[in-house]
């Protein structure tokens, strides 16, 4: 399987996804096991060869993000990643709102045996809203979840 196969849509056509902080994290530090992937999928998005249009995220991901690279990377690292989500055309990023919050509250509260954290939870209900199947993340979390993981697993 090559590394854009590993990024195919679960049915053909343009489709939206959701990103994880895993994905951002990896896409802004380079020393990340995953940086190479995540690269060659957003170079796959920007040369036209992967099909997704809308890339979302939301604060808490962002947050979650930002953070991890101030602390293990560095202050500019960090300001980069917020200033490139904030300012791209491909990006729209989303609030969580008291619904997403709380149905993402209820999701967290519901998976005790999974490692599922309240952000990745607050994704899981900002896809059922925005009525989005695929996300891309390096976490196994989601799995548990009827959703298009992206990049698939070899």
């Amino acid at each position: 399987m090559t590394d854009l196969e590993t990024f195919s849509p679960a049915s053909p056509g343009t489709t939206a996804l959701f990103v994880d902080s895993s994905a951002l994290f990896a896409a802004f530090h380079t020393r990340d096991e995953c940086h190479e992937s995540v690269r060659s999928f957003l170079d796959g998005i920007r040369d036209g060869r992967l099909p997704y249009r809308r890339l979302y995220t939301n604060d808490y991901v962002l947050d979650e993000t930002v953070t991890r690279l101030r602390y293990r990377v560095s202050h500019d690292r960090a300001v980069t990643a917020l200033e490139t989500v904030h300012s791209s055309a491909v990006f729209r990023f989303e609030l969580v709102d008291e619904e997403v919050y709380e149905a993402g509250r209820s999701i967290f509260e519901t998976y005790d045996d999974q490692q599922l954290s309240l952000t990745d939870a607050t994704i899981v209900a900002h896809m059922d809203r925005l009525g989005l199947d695929h996300v891309l993340t390096y976490d196994s979390d989601f799995r548990a979840f009827e959703c298009t993981v992206l990049p698939h697993t070899r």
